[in-house]
């Protein structure tokens, strides 16, 4: 939707297409996660405890990190153009511009636990932040 409501304002810069990009791959990473958290479900009880660690560990990798990451993208994209345009509050794109940073640093847990705590802010602050910019981003633009 953000994607679409950027080409609509008339901007063709780089942005909206990152924005593109970001929202298919987080929406890629999540699917990916739940169908390997499924087949991790589904396995007999005689499977073998290293195939349920690496479905598990894959899991978590692409909802977790890889997730952050792409959303990182989609709300960075929205936000660089946002603030270029002025079509969001500056504490909007700033916020966003946070949020974005932490999701890539958040990558940094795959080398070290304690930046796991990243994932659960760039996840439900990043929906918060998506429903407020999807809302507060204007339907039209005047034409200079």
């Amino acid at each position: 939707m953000l994607y679409r409501r950027l080409r609509a304002l008339g901007i063709t810069a780089p942005g909206s297409a990152i924005t593109l990009v970001g929202g298919v791959l987080a929406a890629g990473q999540l699917a990916m996660s739940a169908m390997l958290a499924w087949a991790g479900g589904r396995l007999p009880a005689d499977a073998s405890p290293a195939l349920a660690r690496a479905l598990a560990d894959l899991s978590f990798l692409s909802g977790g990190p890889g997730y952050a990451v792409a959303f990182a993208l989609l709300i960075a994209g929205t936000s660089v153009t946002s603030l270029l345009a002025g079509l969001l509050p500056r504490a909007v794109t700033w916020t966003g511009l946070v949020l974005a940073a932490a999701g890539m640093i958040s990558t940094l847990t795959l080398l070290a636990p304690a930046f796991g705590y990243l994932l659960p802010v760039v996840r439900f602050g990043g929906l918060i932040w998506l429903v407020l910019a999807a809302a507060l981003l204007p339907r039209t633009r005047a034409r200079r």
